[in-house]
């Protein structure tokens, strides 16, 4: 699986505690037949602002989750 993140601080939202979203791209090869799937999720990740989470820990946390 190839995973691209993309991070983004975030103000103003109706969750007051978000301090980051993101924007995940993966995509997984079928060792079966060789196919491929691109998948994109949005998440809001974290109350943690940029200094406490970089975007290697916070996609560690989103393939974790």
């Amino acid at each position: 699986m190839l995973q691209k993140i993309k991070v983004s601080t975030v103000k103003g939202l109706l969750l007051p505690a978000v301090r980051q979203a993101a924007q995940i791209k993966r995509r997984y090869t079928d060792h079966k037949t060789g196919g491929a799937t691109a998948k994109t999720v949005y998440a809001v990740l974290t109350s943690l602002i940029a200094g406490q989470a970089t975007a290697d820990q916070l996609a560690r946390l989103a393939r974790d989750h």
